[in-house]
């Protein structure tokens, strides 16, 4: 696993705990990486299992770095309670493969910064 996986696995466990991802991310392999243009899709071999017969997608960190025009987006797959893979997509012009720092930073999805609202 890479870096930028391991830390974007890192910040996804960190921010639902009450999920209990750490153990399985822990031991999590990869299995295959697939660069697809607009991004990448890694798919992982994970041992153990979070619940049973859940399956959900979670709302990762965006992705911000000097090789990337915009940001990139990142999305957990857990199928059946186990991690299955992790979907980072460039958003605009940019590579996954030329990210060397990043830093990472919370989506904030369906937020409404409106006291009115």
């Amino acid at each position: 696993m890479n870096h930028l996986e391991r830390q974007v696995l890192d910040w996804i466990a960190e921010s639902y705990p009450e999920l209990n991802l750490g153990e399985q991310v822990s031991h999590l392999e990869v299995i295959e990486r697939e660069y697809t243009g607009a991004g990448v899709t890694t798919s992982f071999d994970a041992s153990g299992q979070l619940s049973e017969l859940r399956s959900f997608n979670l709302v990762g960190p965006l992705v911000v770095s000097p090789a990337l025009a915009s940001d990139a987006e990142t999305m957990l797959c857990i199928i059946d309670g186990v991690v299955d893979y992790l979907d980072i997509l460039v958003r605009g012009d940019g590579s996954v493969e030329a990210i060397d720092t990043f830093k990472l930073l919370d989506e904030k999805v369906n937020f409404i910064d409106d006291p009115g609202a």
